[in-house]
């Protein structure tokens, strides 16, 4: 099978990437070893989602078709420094509609893939994993565990942190540990939260309070 562009992993950013060149004339190939999965209840992993994300996803057609029962927006937000030190940002003193969204990674991850699934110029392979790679001046030849052989101009390693299309390819990374923890964890409010943005800045670390729907909230603490 023979593709302008494969894109080895089919999370936010490569599901995102595939369908920002759904105008193109490209013809893509899509490998993931699994389709997204939706948890029970509520993601414990949230994104904020600037006016510039929110953009970008409405270009490529996927913002329009989100669950807006399952996003809140941030009207205010309160950052409190050390030394008493504070800032307050409110959109409707910045003459925005909201500073930014709180959603789920897997209401996007969904949508994206339901995308791509749709896509003209989109060829999914799933599930499929990448055996062995091979690279000449024009092109490159992906391997597959099934047996099947995927040749492209240019392949996108967005295959997660520890990519393995980066390692095949022999590109080199430093990882550097700063040794700190995080917790993440959603918790339903006593209290109305006014779909207002929290920060703390303590000496044990980064505390944020992000408002979710039906008073619910998503505590990130690293």
């Amino acid at each position: 099978m023979k593709f302008d562009v494969l894109v080895v992993g089919a999370g936010l950013a490569g599901a995102a990437f595939a369908a920002a060149l759904r105008g193109s004339r490209l013809k893509i190939g899509v490998v993931e070893s699994r389709p997204p999965a939706r948890p029970q209840g509520w993601d414990p992993r949230i994104y904020a989602i600037s006016q510039a994300n929110v953009a970008f996803l409405s270009q490529i057609g996927i913002w329009q078709h989100l669950d807006r029962s399952r996003m809140a927006p941030v009207y205010d937000m309160e950052i409190h420094g050390d030394s008493g030190g504070r800032l307050d940002f409110s959109a409707y003193d910045c003459g925005l509609r909201e500073l930014a969204w709180i959603l789920e990674s897997s209401l996007m991850q969904h949508e994206l893939w339901e995308t791509i699934k749709r896509q003209h110029n989109v060829s999914l392979l799933c599930p499929a994993e990448p055996a062995s790679l091979q690279q000449d001046a024009s092109h490159a030849t992906l391997s597959l565990k099934d047996g099947r052989q995927l040749e492209a101009r240019l392949i996108v390693a967005a295959d997660g942190r520890e990519s393995w299309i980066r390692q095949a390819a022999g590109i080199q990374v430093r990882n550097t540990p700063y040794d700190e923890k995080g917790v993440v964890a959603n918790f339903r409010c006593a209290l109305p939260h006014r779909d207002t943005a929290f920060q703390w800045f303590r000496p044990d670390g980064v505390l944020a309070y992000l408002p979710l729907p039906d008073q619910q909230m998503s505590m990130v603490w690293s």
